[in-house]
């Protein structure tokens, strides 16, 4: 085999032209265990703040497909909050983490803090035009090495619910 042919090989792999790309889908609904693979900010078009989760799910028939769940960040959206806050409980162990930098802005290193672990969510089909879908997170198995499994409850009341938001909201912002 020449030094060309030995180059060339690694387009062997390569489907021809005419063969259809595998058709994606979106996994079902159900339970699935999942590591988080990425998570970053970003910015709605109507400048609403959220956070992105890139879900990998790690067994079963849908093993390596990716789930995706947004969290909006909106102030007087008490609801959002309370699942934002109800997360963070079960993921880091704290309902109100450190989520913006010195400057007030969304700190990338609190995205580095979800990274690699292990929940249990369920991912639910909403009726709508989009076909969208819910991710809920139910439950988290590891939040790092040293730690161990760990297993927290959501927030349960208004109160604690209060003491979870993040810094940047006031009491007034939560309609109850």
């Amino acid at each position: 085999m020449s030094a060309i042919q030995r180059e060339l090989s690694v387009f062997s792999d390569v489907k021809p032209k005419g063969e259809k790309k595998k058709e994606f889908r979106d996994p079902p609904d159900g339970y699935y265990t999942v590591m988080v693979d990425k998570a970053h900010w970003g910015t709605a078009s109507t400048g609403t703040l959220y956070l992105n989760w890139h879900l990998k799910i790690l067994d079963g028939d849908c093993q390596g497909q990716y789930l995706f769940k947004k969290h909006y960040l909106k102030a007087g959206n008490s609801k959002n909050f309370e699942f934002f806050a109800a997360d963070m409980a079960t993921v880091l162990g704290e309902s109100s983490p450190q989520i913006c930098d010195i400057n007030g802005e969304p700190d990338p290193a609190f995205c580095s803090r979800l990274l690699d672990h292990t929940l249990a969510v369920k991912k639910v089909t909403r009726v709508d035009d989009n076909n969208s879908y819910n991710v809920y997170i139910n439950g988290c198995s590891t939040r790092n090495e040293e730690e161990g499994a760990v297993a927290h409850k959501p927030i349960e009341t208004k109160e604690a619910l209060a003491e979870a938001l993040p810094d940047f909201l006031s009491d007034d912002d939560i309609p109850f």
